[in-house]
Order: structure tokens, then sequence, then C-alpha cells
């Protein structure tokens, strides 16, 4: 298996194949990619095998050092001190229990369900195994299809839903030149995408082998007992030479009940030093955490992690779909300087009606002005998370374009200024809603003129407060991250409750290496 860095090595000395998206690859071409290795194959990533597993739970130092006493009372026939070999099994089937639940967790663990993909070459459509794509492959990508390859959107449009890589269950739209990420899934509209990685150079290859090394949790319970037994090991050793040599001295092992005597006096003395309930206590507390965790309908996959938990003193939080429920309701549609509040509406229903925009905002607008006729569009261009705008060129009507007021620099009188400044710090999403004379060309025109301004609300869950309140109360401070408005987000913080509300920064336009600087500075984070 070739790691990601050698592939990414191989795709950028990749030699050029055709560009022709409507007949794909030829056979040679497919043939050439194989040659240079650049096929869609990976190999399942395990740190540990079962037998590993079993091994390091059998094999350890109080393991053996256990056994070795427990074999000489079984020869002195000291049967009634043998119980400490209960809890050495317990100790052992609690150890190999929770390994190979986590192993088994790691097995079933995957990205990409879907093990065909609709690839054009030669002309012809085929349906192949996802093992079998190369690089500059073109697949046709439809709505309920998983992405299986990371790829370039070539001709098309898509809505993509990337919950499973980034955990954002909004869709996102896609069109031509726009990145596709393998594990995503194609919500609405249908595009041809040109495959521009393969096997462990994927997205999802990539997070699947991180989230695939496997280890137990770093535990500080778990490594301060390893290291207290480690001096009581050695303390041990000397007291087991030192008491066979007194023994020996004063004859113990001079006849055979002697010797059973004297290994039943020893091995008692250092079964008695050795602390090996101190495992099996620990982890019957840890499950009893588990069960009252499990009756509150929480999940818990490792014993140590409740100890994890317990340490947390930090807690990051997205404010869409988590302080909200992710549901967008339009407050109000005001008209600036006279424009006609139904033209507007019919502007708004133009740029969305039968356009596959649905993102939530697109959503609530079009559900706050209803079915209505709308103008003929000459050219459109959709929502994306990049742009943070839409727009549309109307016959005989110009350009409208929809956006984020810090996106959209429109022009507009201060009375209307000072409207979406204070919409933004009563935490509301404030939507830019201008016309222009010029036609959208991919840039925004240059004289764009505020006619409307939307006002949308974020929906609270109904134990967001609460929940932020207990966490500050056990000492647990709260940073929240978004892509909104720095405004809107500090507002929401407000809202439920989070300390340091006021400590709120904007990043947009900050370079990715100087964000750490700000992270323990402020606790409200927008633009991100």
């Amino acid at each position: 298996m070739k790691k990601p860095s050698v592939i990414n090595d191989l795709i950028e000395k990749a030699l050029p194949v055709s560009n022709d998206i409507r007949n794909g690859l030829s056979s040679e071409e497919v043939r050439q990619r194989i040659k240079e290795g650049l096929v869609n194959k990976t190999k399942r990533h395990v740190t540990k095998t079962y037998a590993e597993i079993i091994f390091s739970n059998l094999i350890s130092f109080f393991n053996i050092l256990l056994v070795i006493i427990a074999i000489f009372m079984i020869i002195a026939e000291q049967y009634s001190g043998l119980f400490f070999l209960f809890i050495l099994f317990a100790n052992i089937l609690i150890g190999l229990f929770q390994d190979i639940r986590a192993r088994m967790l790691v097995d079933k663990l995957s990205l990409i369900t879907n093990p065909k993909a609709t690839v054009v070459r030669n002309g012809v459509t085929e349906e192949i195994d996802i093992r079998e794509l190369v690089l500059s492959d073109i697949l046709i990508l439809k709505t309920g299809d998983q992405i299986s390859i990371d790829a370039i959107v070539a001709d098309g449009q898509i809505a993509v839903n990337e919950s499973l890589l980034t955990g954002e269950a909004i869709p996102f739209e896609k069109n031509n030149g726009d990145i596709v990420l393998s594990g995503s899934f194609v919500t609405s509209g249908s595009a041809r995408v040109r495959a521009t990685s393969v096997g462990q150079a994927n997205y999802a290859e990539q997070l699947q082998n991180q989230a695939k090394l496997f280890k137990r949790p770093k535990s500080d319970i778990l490594k301060s007992m390893r290291l207290l037994f480690r001096y009581i090991g050695a303390v041990i050793i000397i007291f087991s030479v030192a008491y066979v040599l007194v023994f020996s001295l004063r004859g113990g092992f001079a006849d055979t009940q002697g010797f059973k005597n004297s290994v039943g006096a020893i091995a008692g003395s250092l079964v008695a030093m050795i602390p090996s309930g101190m495992y099996l206590l620990t982890s019957m507390t840890l499950a009893v955490g588990v069960i009252r965790l499990a009756s509150r309908r929480m999940l818990v996959q490792e014993l140590y992690s409740i100890e994890n938990l317990a340490r947390v003193d930090v807690l990051c939080l997205d404010k869409t779909g988590t302080l909200t429920d992710g549901k967008m309701n339009v407050k109000e549609i005001i008209p600036i300087d006279g424009e006609d509040k139904n033209t507007i509406f019919k502007y708004i229903a133009t740029l969305y009606q039968n356009s596959d925009c649905n993102n939530q905002t697109a959503l609530a607008l079009l559900d706050e002005v209803g079915e209505q006729t709308t103008f003929e569009k000459l050219k459109f261009i959709p929502f994306s998370s990049d742009r943070k705008y839409s727009a549309a060129t109307i016959k005989e009507q110009g350009t409208i374009i929809i956006g984020a007021q810090e996106i959209i620099h429109s022009q507009h009188t201060k009375k209307t200024a000072k409207l979406i400044e204070k919409a933004a710090k009563d935490g509301y999403r404030v939507l830019i809603i201008s016309k222009s004379s010029e036609e959208i060309d991919g840039e925004l025109p240059h004289d764009l003129k505020t006619i409307a301004i939307a006002i949308l609300q974020d929906h609270l869950r109904d134990d967001a407060k609460e929940n932020i309140a207990w966490f500050q109360n056990n000492e647990v401070a709260i940073k929240i991250i978004s892509g909104d408005n720095i405004n809107t987000v500090s507002e929401i913080a407000r809202q439920v409750g989070v300390e340091g509300f006021e400590k709120a920064i904007s990043l947009e336009g900050i370079d990715a290496k100087d964000v750490a600087k700000y992270a323990l500075k402020y606790n409200v984070f927008g633009r991100v």
C-alpha cells in the first residue's frame, strides 16, 4: 500500500491525458494510469491484529509474575491461596473485551459505503468497482450517489452533503471548477466530475486512516497505576529473593512438608504486595459510570473515556445545528428607498424557484415569498459557501444579487446601514438584496444598489441554554466557532449564556497560520 505522500508525488508526475469530458479516458489512457500506479486501490489499515491484542493482554510483567507464583503454589499443593487467579483472569477478560470491541468498531469504520461508480470510458457509460477507477477518470454523479473519489466538477451542478466528513448537515452547492470530496453524498442535481486523487490520497481515506489508529485512550489513572506497579515489581523481586534466602538458611526447603509450608508463606506474602485488585476495582468503577451514562442515553465506547471526559476544560461548539437547530425563518423583508415589495418577492422567486437551491436560507426565503410568477433568467450563479451570494441576470431587469452583507458592498444610505447593523447585533442574519444594470460574469458588478434587506433568524435549540450552563458550572470553558457574521454569532452566544460572549473576533481575511494566537484570547469566532 502506497502512503499518501508517495501517491501525491505520482499524481504530480502523472502524464497528461485527454480532457474530453464527453468520451472520458480511452482504454490506452486507462492502461497508462494503471502502469503509473494511479489506481484507486486501498488496503485496510490496522495497527493491531487480534493475535497481537490477545498477546499484549496475556503477556505482561504482573501476569507472568502471578502465573509463576501460582505454578509454585500448585506444586506445593497450596490450592486455597489461588483465589488471586480469579482477579487475574477478570483483568485479562476486561482488557480483551475492551480491545477487541474497539478493534471491531474500527473494522466497521468506512466512509465509502457504495462499492460501485458510474464512469465514462471510450464514450461509453459503465458501472465499475471503485477500486478500478484511475486518476483523471470522468464520473457521472446524480442525486443519491456517494462520491467515491476526490474530483473536480467538469460539467454540471450538484448539491453535496459532506456531513460524514465535516459534521455539517447542510448541503453545499458545487459548480464547474469546485472540488468534491470522497465520502460525501449528492443530494440534488447531476454533474460530470474528473478524478483528481486516488487511493490513500483521497480525503476520506486519510480520515479513515487517522481514525483507525488502534490504541487505548490516554489515561492518567492507567499511567499512574503502571508507574506504581513498576516500583512495586522491583520491591517484590527483591523481597522474593530475600525470602528464598532466609527460608533456605533456616532449612525451610529441607523436606517436602517444609517446602510446601515455605512456598505457601512466600507466595502469600508476595501476592499480598501485588495490587492486582486495583485494576479490577478501577474497571468496575468505570463500568458503573458507563451504565449510569447509558441510562441517560449516552454512548460510551471506552471505559477510560469517562476519565478523559472529567478532564475536559474547553468545549468548542459550532452555532448552526448545535446551538440552533439549523432551521431558518424570515423575520422580515424590508424594501429600501420605496422599492416595490411585490417586485422584490418576484426577484427572490426568480432566483430560487426551480433552481435546485436547497440550502436553508433559500428555502426560508422561498417559504416567505410563496409561489410567484417569475422573470426570465438569462444567467444564474447559485449560492456557494465560498462566494456567500447567489445571483441572476434577468431579462429586461438587470442583475439581482442576494448575499452576506460583508460580501455585497452595494450602495445604500446611512439609515439603511444602521438598520443592517442593528439587526446583526440583535442576533439576526442579514442578507442584502442588490440590483445592477450590468450582466453577471463571475464577478460582482460595480454599480450595485441595495433594494431590500432580508432579516432571518436561527431557531435556538430548546435545551441549548441549559446545556451551556451545565458545562460552565462544571468549569468547562465554551468556545463558539461559526462561519456566520461575528455580530450574529456573538448575539446567539449571549442568548444561550456563553461567558465572555463579548470577546468575539471575525477570522475573515486572517491567515490560518495566525489563528492560533487568537484561540485563547477570544471565546466567539465568526466567518471561520
